[in-house]
């Protein structure tokens, strides 16, 4: 994560929050997830799993669990990687309280 790269993509769709590309060499199409609506699905989903721990147990609480730890993985990588290319997050509620801390 310490280099920029540049690489040829295909863009199927560039709908607003919503761009569908993919990579040379992969097989499939990505979407790009913008950090902050990254940032509102882990909100959601943090939300939804204290929720379900009150009131719920079982594999619906796994499911979800999960779902919160996948989301938290990609928001702190999306952190690490624009603070190390100096860039402001596109939110106000960092997770990370040091990006740089939380790469170690």
């Amino acid at each position: 994560m310490d280099r920029i790269m540049k690489s040829e993509v295909e863009i199927f769709c560039d709908a607003p929050n919503n761009v569908i590309l993919i990579n040379a060499g992969r097989n499939f199409p990505g979407i790009v997830i913008q950090g902050d609506q990254l940032r509102s699905l882990l909100r959601l989903a943090e939300r939804a799993s204290a929720e379900f721990r009150s009131k719920a147990s079982g594999e619906a609480l796994d499911n979800i669990e999960e779902l919160e730890e996948l989301l938290r993985e990609k928001v702190e990588l999306y952190e690490r990687v624009l603070s190390d290319n100096g860039f402001d997050l596109p939110y106000v509620d960092r997770l990370t309280s040091n990006p740089k801390a939380a790469a170690g």
